[in-house]
């Protein structure tokens, strides 16, 4: 791959961004990630998450799951490229991700607007997957942050996700902003 393609790359923001911008870096140290664990990458898109999470999982495996028709394709093909061997790509069939029980050690939900069609049963789901010492993290926009898209406002609140995953079983670990307009919430379980 030549290098101005990794350039352009590299740069692009982690979330889709409205002025705000998401570093993956900062992103990446805010997560209890290690480069050793089994990771999934709860529906993709195009915000690149997937290529620096299959870059700092050198020794551990990345799971990129598709939960709506379309994603698994775009991160398919911005990791194509890369050739990376620690990389699978999953389809999910509503809230079912296609993982045996306890095989992660985290779950990222980068865009969690997969969550507002049945957010008890995906998060249900994930639970399973994580085994002792797992985590799960839900990065999002904030409706209370400045100019929002009428895609965000469909949304959740921050709160009625943070009590739906406790409610699963989920504990809240820490929450942090990432910028003016978005978060991230890490749980426990």
């Amino acid at each position: 791959m030549n290098e101005e393609v990794t350039r352009k790359i590299e740069r692009k923001p982690t979330f889709p961004t409205t002025g705000g911008f998401s570093d993956q870096d900062r992103l990446l140290a805010l997560l209890p990630l290690r480069p050793y664990q089994v990771i999934a990458d709860v529906g993709p898109g195009p915000e690149y998450l997937s290529l620096a999470l299959a870059k700092y999982l050198y020794d551990g495996q990345l799971y990129v799951v598709g939960i709506r028709k379309g994603t698994l394709e775009i991160a398919r093909q911005t990791l194509k490229p890369f050739r990376f061997t620690n990389v699978e790509f999953l389809q999910g069939r509503g809230s079912a991700i296609p993982l045996p029980a306890k095989s992660l050690d985290g779950a990222i939900f980068a865009s969690p607007s997969i969550l507002t069609r049945n957010t008890k049963a995906v998060l249900t789901s994930v639970k399973a997957l994580l085994g002792r010492g797992g985590w799960m993290a839900i990065g999002e926009w904030d409706k209370n942050g400045a100019t929002l898209r009428s895609s965000v406002a469909s949304r959740p609140l921050r709160d009625e996700l943070r009590e739906e995953a406790e409610r699963v079983g989920f504990r809240l670990l820490t929450t942090r902003r990432l910028n003016d307009q978005q978060y991230l919430m890490i749980f426990g379980i």
